[in-house]
């Protein structure tokens, strides 16, 4: 606490305000006393003075001046105050419990000292009052005094008091600041950590906010705050990495697109050139291009891979497009397949390959069927075309699964990763009699984007097997 009390500014400066009040307070107390409690106890010992012997006063009327002689010695004794009587020449001619007096008027002889010094207020409260007693026919003064040396002593020790109040108050002063520090400085030290925390967008401080009063309800709209900011951080730290995601994704998509065209430039300047090439022979009759019925069925066979290049460009342009919807229909699944088998099977045939079917009749879904047909035929040709001769490759539809295997070949994950990209082949020569584009694969896998299909391809190496599968949503059989 000390340590604490120490390095804590505000600490400081409740205890030095502490300390100023409070010494502050205490001598104003002091000089207060000092300066008003004389006048204050005169005027208080004169009242009651007064007041004691108005009432004493009151019975020496109607008695005899022997008697009024008891009565004034009874109250001197009970009061303490020191009582004298003079005549009407201000001779002392009576002291209570005494019996120096004699008889006043008819042959009074009196005191012969004056009485000038018992009446003397230089260090006594002086009270006079008259009366006359029944046998006497002269007046008697009662003169009544009390010391003030107890108010100057009271005074006196008061102001040697002061050094021990000084103490006093610097050890109130201390034990108040540190309780202050405790109740108020300690709570506003923890806000400040925290506040200080919090702008270093740290929101786990600890608040204290068990109090019920103004620093709780502080502490309550700090951790409010607290909260609103780290939900407000969370979301904009969400909504930037979503935002840096997305520019990164546009720019992939960018650089994917710029690679698209260059690699669509260079597919179809390659045909062109060909195909210009042999139309200028044939024109001119150079050499083996004379004979015109063999180049021209050559440039029409180009000119058909052309036109089946561009028509899977385009198609590739209509699936990217965010525009574009799949037409929902009811699928016989079943039949799609059988008739896809059928019309490829010439291919297979060329090449001595064996087409082994399993398909569930009755197969049903609800998808975009030229969508599907050109999934399942993509995938066929696939298979076809890099399967070597006389081998078996597998069709299987069961439920919602359709599998797709040709044999005899093996492919690395790093391979099936590169294939399913646009114009990307296994085989570098880009011989059309050996592949197609290579927009095959990426084209099945936009179709199972926009088509909600779950399409992967496995290979084992072990089986030397490549397995093409996709999961059609929506499946159903009707008999």
């Amino acid at each position: 606490m000390i340590k604490q009390f120490a390095r804590s500014r505000l600490a400081v400066r409740i205890f030095f305000i502490t300390t100023l009040l409070i010494t502050v307070t205490a001598l104003t107390i002091h000089s207060l006393f000092s300066l008003f409690l004389p006048g204050f106890y005169y005027q208080y010992k004169e009242k009651q003075i007064t007041e004691s012997v108005q009432i004493l006063v009151n019975k020496l009327d109607d008695t005899t001046f022997e008697h009024a002689l008891q009565s004034i010695d009874t109250f001197a004794l009970e009061t303490g105050l020191q009582i004298a009587l003079t005549d009407e020449q201000n001779q002392l001619i009576y002291v209570p419990n005494t019996m120096q007096y004699q008889s006043v008027g008819e042959g009074v002889q009196k005191f012969s000292i004056s009485a000038q010094s018992f009446t003397a207020t230089n260090d006594y409260l002086v009270v006079k009052y008259e009366f006359k007693p029944t046998n006497i026919n002269t007046m008697i003064h009662l003169i009544v005094r009390s010391p003030l040396q107890p108010i100057d002593e009271a005074s006196q020790a008061i102001n040697n008091f002061l050094p021990y109040l000084l103490f006093i108050i610097v050890v109130v002063a201390l034990i108040a600041a540190l309780v202050l520090t405790r109740i108020i400085a300690k709570p506003l030290l923890r806000l400040n950590q925290a506040s200080a925390q919090m702008a270093q967008l740290d929101f786990s401080a600890d608040l204290p906010i068990e109090a019920n009063d103004e620093i709780g309800d502080i502490a309550r709209s700090l951790a409010t705050l607290a909260h609103n900011l780290e939900q407000t951080m969370t979301q904009l730290q969400v909504a930037n990495q979503k935002l840096q995601n997305d520019i990164e994704k546009e720019r992939m998509l960018e650089q994917q697109r710029r690679e698209f065209i260059a690699t669509v430039s260079h597919e179809l300047k390659t045909p062109l050139t060909a195909i210009l090439g042999r139309l200028e022979g044939m024109i001119y009759n150079i050499g083996a291009f004379s004979d015109r019925d063999k180049y021209l069925q050559q440039t029409y066979d180009v000119a058909k891979q052309m036109e089946q290049l561009v028509y899977e460009i385009v198609s590739v342009s209509k699936l990217e497009s965010e525009a574009f919807q799949p037409q929902q229909t009811d699928i016989y699944l079943s039949k799609v397949i059988h008739s896809c088998v059928a019309e490829n099977s010439y291919l297979a045939h060329e090449k001595s390959q064996k087409i082994v079917l399993s398909i569930d009749e009755h197969i049903y879904c609800c998808s975009d069927e030229q969508l599907i047909r050109k999934v399942v035929i993509n995938l066929l040709r696939n298979a076809i075309y890099y399967s070597p001769i006389e081998a078996e490759i597998y069709v299987t539809l069961h439920d919602e699964h359709l599998l797709i295997v040709n044999t005899g070949v093996c492919m690395t994950p790093e391979q099936i990763t590169y294939v399913l990209q646009p114009f990307h082949r296994l085989e570098q020569s880009r011989n059309r009699q050996t592949g197609g584009s290579g927009l095959g694969l990426y084209i099945v896998t936009q179709i199972a984007k926009r088509c909600q299909l779950l399409f992967n391809i496995q290979s084992d190496c072990d089986k030397q097997s490549v397995q093409a599968e996709v999961i059609f949503p929506n499946v159903y059989k009707k008999m």
